[in-house]
């Protein structure tokens, strides 16, 4: 766990802003408040970024992304795979970047679609993906466009808190 979060700490300190990836099915499960919290220590900006927003009702997107905003986290609801609400991504990213060019960490736990992300920031299929936890193993830095470079990490987030609790929140 302390190598993870090594990892973490590292991708987060060389990056001017955190896209923290989330499933849109349960947001409160795959969020990682320390990872918020290391962000915010060390001057970091983070979006909440609740991905898959094409497997849940809209409705209900809509309300993890004001629940995420009342937090003070800048929160968009898209589904990358399907193209919804990606323009939203990049002018969320561009408005919260503190400066152009911005590198920008693309962290979250496994499955929740970080790989696929950055294929839509790129435009193409640059980072390979898999239904199967672990497919991407190291960092991999990205320029998707000429004003953003992403780095695509591994789902290394250490687990936090309690499973049956975020089940019931749902």
């Amino acid at each position: 766990m302390a190598e993870a979060w090594r990892r973490v700490r590292r991708v987060v300190e060389d990056s001017d802003l955190v896209l923290e990836v989330l499933d849109a099915r349960d947001p409160s499960a795959t969020r990682s408040s320390e990872l918020e919290s290391l962000a915010r220590g060390l001057g970091k900006r983070v979006i909440v970024a609740i991905n898959k927003a094409d497997l849940v009702p809209y409705e209900l997107g809509l309300s993890w992304k004001r629940w995420f905003e009342r937090l003070g986290l800048p929160a968009v609801y898209f589904s990358a795979k399907m193209r919804l609400g990606t323009r939203k991504l990049m002018a969320y990213i561009k408005r919260n970047a503190p400066s152009i060019p911005v590198k920008v960490a693309v962290v979250g736990y496994p499955n929740v679609g970080k790989s696929t992300v950055i294929n839509y920031l790129r435009g193409r299929h640059v980072a390979p993906t898999s239904p199967k936890p672990g497919w991407t193993k190291g960092e991999q830095i990205v320029r998707a466009k000429s004003w953003l470079i992403v780095v695509d990490t591994p789902g290394v987030l250490p687990a936090e808190g309690d499973g049956d609790l975020a089940l019931a929140v749902v």
